[in-house]
């Protein structure tokens, strides 16, 4: 079609018998199919960007009855639950590839998917719940896809109805966020896992976290920098033991003295009075912070 090949019509004739009749038969079949197969190449380069267009107005949030019936044209029913996945690939050379390595992989694991892209990120909709985590499933099938498991999807909350998708999408960019941020940054992550980093993902989350993590231990952190000490790893498996000494030292592989030597040391360095309660809680919460995030800003 216009001087490109679409595909190929080929007689066998193994004993050489075709005739120019079969020739012309031949020929004939290439103008009929040429159009054909020009329709199909046309509409098989349409589908990605209806899919793209469908995947942003529901994250949107602009749910009408028409997107239930242009999702059944693409083979996908909206009326089931869904989640929303955003996907982040750095050693992919472009989004379009990491969509169609999406695609390839959620046919290979069963997932009925729908695949968009939203900024520099890749909006995948994940129908149905029957399946615990496929977002760790299809983490590991898109590494093999790619050749790297350098990668990252986070995970929004299940929905019951297609209004929900754009509060979905938010929590799965805050899940990508979180995880990217933090010290294993490959991987998936549930919007739910999060705990008390759900308030990350957002700018003013992000700097506020940061604000109270400085706030309550910028010296320690300062400290360990200048002196090559663990005292911020000390205080934090202290506090996740429940303040024993014994639990500590056997998580640390240390001395029952070291640990009480390292927190008389935390007590001068910050002034912190362990022994009060609001004080612990707040130490305790930004470590727990601190241990999921890099070095906070």
């Amino acid at each position: 079609m216009a001087g490109a090949p679409l595909g190929v019509v080929a007689l066998v004739d193994p004993d050489r018998q075709a005739a120019e009749t079969d020739t012309s038969a031949l020929e004939q079949a290439a103008l009929v199919l040429a159009p054909l197969l020009s329709h199909e190449r046309r509409l098989a380069e349409l589908e990605p960007h209806l899919r793209r267009d469908l995947v942003d107005r529901l994250i949107s949030g602009e749910t009408t009855d028409d997107e239930f019936t242009q999702a059944a044209v693409l083979g996908h029913d909206l009326h089931r639950p869904h989640k929303v996945a955003v996907l982040e690939w750095p050693g992919t050379d472009e989004r379009a590839g990491l969509g169609d390595a999406v695609a390839r992989a959620a046919r290979r694991l069963h997932l009925d998917v729908l695949v968009g892209s939203r900024g520099p990120t890749t909006v995948v909709l994940l129908a149905g719940g029957d399946r615990r985590d496929p977002a760790s499933e299809l983490h590991r099938a898109l590494s093999d896809e790619l050749g790297t498991g350098a990668g990252t999807i986070g995970v929004g909350g299940h929905c019951d109805v297609l209004t929900d998708l754009p509060h979905s999408y938010d929590e799965a960019v805050r899940a990508l966020t979180v995880r990217r941020r933090s010290q294993d940054p490959y991987g998936s992550t549930h919007f739910e896992e999060l705990g008390l980093c759900r308030m990350m993902g957002t700018g003013d989350g992000e700097r506020e976290a940061d604000r109270f993590v400085r706030e309550w231990l910028g010296r320690l952190l300062d400290y360990d920098a200048r002196h090559h000490t663990e005292l911020v790893t000390t205080l934090s498996r202290y506090l996740e033991s429940g303040g024993s000494y014994d639990t500590t030292s056997e998580m640390l592989l240390i001395h029952r003295s070291t640990v009480r030597y390292r927190l008389q040391r935390i007590r001068e360095i910050t002034g912190h009075d362990l022994s009060d309660v609001e004080t612990r809680l707040n130490l305790h919460v930004a470590t727990r912070i601190r241990n999921v995030l890099d070095a906070p800003c």
